[in-house]
């Protein structure tokens, strides 16, 4: 089932069904007052959330975050999430808008909560609900179905308390297109670069190395390291070990028919036309090539002459045969409803299509002879792996009982490595970036050995032979590294006077000469949106750019960028197209209004918060990393 909500997620039906389990799971336990438990993290008003309400919160938030980010989420991540912080800010909304619906006698049917959960694609099977999908789901999670539909039904208040809060918002026509008309005016911007010169300056005196050295000492500190020995098995390595039994691939045949099902698919071809001149103006263009067509022009001549799909025009609009998977939910709607021949208008996110549908072909389960080969391969490289998780682990039981790893290895003719020292942020030699590896070393005590660890598809047993701690380098150690960086700092410095001088000489008329005299020149940008005034060849992005206006129309100041200092200046600003806010309107609308309803809505958290007694539990909140929250 989790494949399938990954593989649907595009679907608002299912965004908005997970998005009710997701909260539901992490949320649902805002408990009244009845319920107090002797363990409190907080009350609000009339309702307590406990330490166990907390914890379950908490970990739904952690697996959501793991999900998300996969190997990504480091610890150090982690912190800059601030998880703790999140699910408790969320559990108190929660609380104040729950009481918010008690308060003007909101309900929930049951049939109407039993509707919801029944029509969910993600407890379906095959398009119908399934009830054991729907129990399987549930158990997994140690939640008994009475208390799932209870904070399902919590949600559902929540969520029209927060409708009923926020439904007012709406702008005028006129706000709206004053609005857009300042976010898409496009600025023509201008620019002098004043780049770094870390060769300049001629040598640097040892006395004045030394003399940064000791003011900097901290910022040359070499880190933690940690020395390790290792043992590796490869799945590859072993793979002729293994063997796999007709029986085993009929089995696996028969339990994942899904893996050799072959969706439906649609050979077709287009003409694509943009609506960058406006909606309207496009969707003219598409009736009227249909309308040649019809009269019998050629469909991949006129998909070669008119087409601004540049790739597929090239081929006379083929775009070969295609399934629903990837496609803009609309244009895939319309396209797998055509018959074989058909030609049609098709409207998508990015513009108009002139489809044709040159042949259909229905979805069907690939026979077992024709993925034989596939799943044996697939067989044999789980039991490698499994096999190398069970030599590894043998190995981490032996060399613990030895008490050294290299002694172990030799022993059993294994071969052990041990790579020179290497920091958290450093690679292991001969390995790469193993985050896994990494983090176990440096977990481990000194002489420690590890059981077996997987990182990248092999498995390890590891051994810390050394813990190196943080030290302060002696300047020889770093000599090169001190004159390098005081270069680029004095480079850095002298660009930005530079520039700043630019900028002031820029704003009183008299830069020209000034730039002539030192190699510099005033440089144009393409025109872009308000909204996206930023400067991606330099990697750059500056708020105050979207400000600039004609009666101010310099940056405030120089921005630093990889290749030295950029002075900005405006010379044109030109208003969007009215066919744009046409094609654009309804979205902008929805964007704004969502914006606002989301401002009224923390307005009013805000508001209830200093009204509604809270009182927090600092001691049980410090286990989660959440310090110096008072009960008020």
């Amino acid at each position: 089932m989790l494949r399938y909500m990954r593989t649907h997620a595009a679907s608002w039906g299912i965004k908005i069904i997970l998005g009710l389990i997701i909260v539901v799971f992490i949320f649902w336990g805002v408990g009244r007052i009845e319920s107090k438990k002797k363990t409190v993290v907080a009350q609000v008003g009339k309702r307590y959330i406990t330490i166990a309400e907390f914890d379950r919160a908490y970990r739904e938030a952690l697996d959501f975050y793991r999900n998300l980010f996969g190997e990504a989420l480091t610890p150090q991540r982690l912190r800059e999430l601030k998880v703790g912080k999140e699910v408790l800010s969320r559990l108190i909304r929660s609380s104040l808008l729950l009481q918010e619906a008690e308060k003007w006698g909101l309900r929930v049917s049951t049939d109407e909560l039993r509707e919801l959960i029944i029509n969910s694609p993600v407890f379906q099977r095959d398009g119908r609900f399934d009830r054991g999908l729907y129990l399987s789901f549930l158990r997994r999670r140690g939640v008994e179905p009475a208390e799932f539909e209870e904070g399902l039904r919590r949600q559902i208040l929540m969520e029209r308390a927060q409708r009923a809060l926020s439904e007012g918002v709406f702008l005028s026509n006129r706000d709206l297109k004053e609005l857009f008309s300042r976010v898409y005016e496009e600025l023509e911007l201008e620019f002098v670069l004043v780049p770094f010169k870390e060769g300049d300056g001629g040598p640097i005196a040892e006395g004045e190395l030394l003399r940064y050295f000791s003011e900097h000492q901290e910022e040359f500190r070499l880190p933690e390291k940690v020395r390790i020995a290792y043992l590796r098995c490869s799945p590859q390595e072993v793979m002729d070990e293994v063997g796999v039994t007709d029986q085993e691939v009929e089995d696996y045949y028969e339990r994942n028919p899904e893996a050799f099902r072959i969706p439906p698919m649609v050979k077709i071809r287009h003409i694509f036309i943009r609506v960058s001149k406006g909606k309207e103006e496009a969707k003219k263009r598409a009736e009227e090539l249909l309308k040649r067509i019809k009269a019998g022009e050629d469909f991949g001549a006129l998909a070669k002459e008119y087409s601004e799909d540049p790739l597929s025009a090239a081929r006379g609009g083929d775009l070969g045969y295609i399934s629903r998977e990837g496609l803009d939910p609309e244009f895939a709607r319309t396209v797998f409803s055509m018959k074989k021949g058909e030609i049609k208008i098709v409207r998508s996110a990015h513009g108009y299509h002139l489809v044709e549908v040159q042949d259909v072909k229905e979805g069907h389960l690939r026979p077992l002879e024709e993925v034989r080969d596939q799943i044996v391969r697939r067989l044999r490289l789980q039991k490698a792996e499994d096999l190398c998780a069970l030599k590894m682990a043998d190995a981490a039981y032996g060399a613990k009982k030895v008490g050294d790893l290299k002694s172990y290895g030799e022993k059993k003719g294994l071969k052990v490595w041990t790579p020179p020292p290497f920091s958290r942020s450093e690679e292991i030699e001969g390995l790469g970036k193993r985050t896994k590896l990494i983090q176990v070393a440096f977990s481990l005590g000194p002489k420690e050995i590890s059981s077996w660890v997987e990182d990248g598809g092999e498995f390890f047993v590891l051994q810390c032979l050394e813990k190196i701690p943080p030290r302060t380098p002696s300047f020889e150690e770093v000599k090169d590294k001190v004159e390098e960086r005081l270069r680029k700092e004095r480079a850095r410095k002298a660009a930005r006077e530079l520039a700043e001088e630019v900028l002031r000489r820029w704003k009183e008329g008299d830069v020209e000469a000034f730039l002539e005299e030192r190699g510099l020149e005033i440089q144009s940008m393409s025109p872009r949106p308000r909204s996206e005034a930023i400067f991606p060849e330099f990697g750059l992005r500056a708020p105050e750019l979207a400000l600039l206006t004609r009666r101010n129309p310099f940056a405030p100041r120089p921005f630093e960028t990889s290749k030295g200092y950029l002075v900005v200046h405006l010379k044109e600003v030109r208003p969007p197209s009215e066919g744009l806010y046409k094609d654009q309107e309804k979205a902008f609308r929805s964007a704004v209004e969502e914006f606002w309803r989301k401002e009224v809505l923390n307005a009013w958290f805000r508001k209830r918060a200093d009204e509604v007694k809270i009182e927090l539990n600092p001691t049980l909140l410090a286990r989660y990393g959440i310090e110096g929250q008072k009960g008020r």
